[in-house]
């Protein structure tokens, strides 16, 4: 289920018009990975798609901080997980 959900949101934000080509191309590589199991190298992409969007994007962030967490979960690194998923949550109010 959550390989769907996850799946889900990644098409969904490769379709939004508002994200440029090489945030793109840096969240598709992390969503690679993430799909490989290979949870550094996904923490290690979606880490730099985030360092792209603080800049240029402030609307991805969110999306960014939603991946963070979910590989950070896939570690069983819980408290970075709440961490990035709160981040999530002050960004909507």
């Amino acid at each position: 289920m959550k390989i769907k959900l996850f799946s889900i949101f990644v098409i969904v934000l490769l379709l939004s018009c508002k994200v440029k080509k090489n945030e793109k191309i840096t969240f598709l590589q992390g969503y690679i990975a993430w799909q490989q199991k290979n949870w550094n190298y996904a923490a290690s992409y979606f880490l730099k798609t985030e360092e792209i969007a603080s800049r240029y994007n402030k609307d991805l962030t969110k999306y960014v901080d939603y991946a963070l967490a979910s590989t950070y979960l896939m570690q069983n690194e819980n408290e970075a997980a709440l961490e990035k998923l709160t981040l999530i949550e002050e960004k909507e109010d």
